[in-house]
């Protein structure tokens, strides 16, 4: 089982990567990205997509923490997915 990552750590690995979007999916009708946008140090929720009329949102770095967290369960189908989750946003779990 891998251990919690923080907002802190989220946000360092994301700037140090230069991530400016952390793709969560892709939308199951037209395959456009929904995820995270970054903006220096602020981040924000797109669930908006070609077929969506959904506000961006602003959020925390702790949302993102939280993501990557609550993808505790290990299938041994699909591997460790939260550290899948955690190297979408550039971290190594």
């Amino acid at each position: 089982m891998t251990k919690n990552v923080t907002a802190d750590q989220v946000k360092a690995a994301v700037q140090k990567a230069g991530m400016l979007f952390v793709r969560i999916h892709d939308c199951s009708i037209c395959f456009e990205g929904v995820g995270y946008i970054i903006n220096g140090d602020n981040i924000y929720y797109s669930s908006a997509c070609g077929c969506s009329w959904a506000p961006v949102r602003q959020t925390d770095w702790q949302e993102a923490a939280d993501h990557i967290n609550m993808q505790k369960r290990n299938h041994p189908e699909y591997g460790d997915v939260a550290a899948k989750a955690a190297k979408k946003f550039g971290l190594e779990l």
